[in-house]
């Protein structure tokens, strides 16, 4: 979020089973959802090993991705419509969960 702002950019998250992957979303192809050359990747984070992200995420899904405009705020298009919100869960090898919620604002809460 805070990156987003900084840059005044789009930020985008992509999330996978094992890990997550933060980049800025402004190259040549801006807003395509890839990581291409030309964009600055800002974090690349693969889970030790037992934990996970339980799949599909409520951001975008089934693409499970959540992108920061600019102004630091979620697209409403992958948040969930009905609280304008999205939620991502991490469980680990012995099915204890913990969930991570952002709010149209781009607030993080975790549970």
């Amino acid at each position: 979020k805070m990156r987003a702002i900084q840059d005044n950019a789009l930020v985008a998250v992509i999330f996978t089973a094992t890990g997550y992957r933060v980049f800025i979303d402004n190259g040549a192809n801006s807003g395509d959802w890839n990581h291409d050359g030309d964009e600055i990747l800002l974090i690349s984070k693969k889970l030790p090993s037992g934990v996970n992200i339980k799949l599909p995420t409520t951001f975008d899904t089934p693409n499970n991705r959540l992108r920061y405009n600019g102004r630091g705020f979620p697209d409403p298009s992958t948040l969930d419509g009905t609280g304008l919100t999205g939620t991502v869960t991490i469980q680990n090898q012995y099915g204890k969960q913990r969930q991570l919620a952002i709010n149209r604002l781009g607030r993080i809460d975790q549970s």
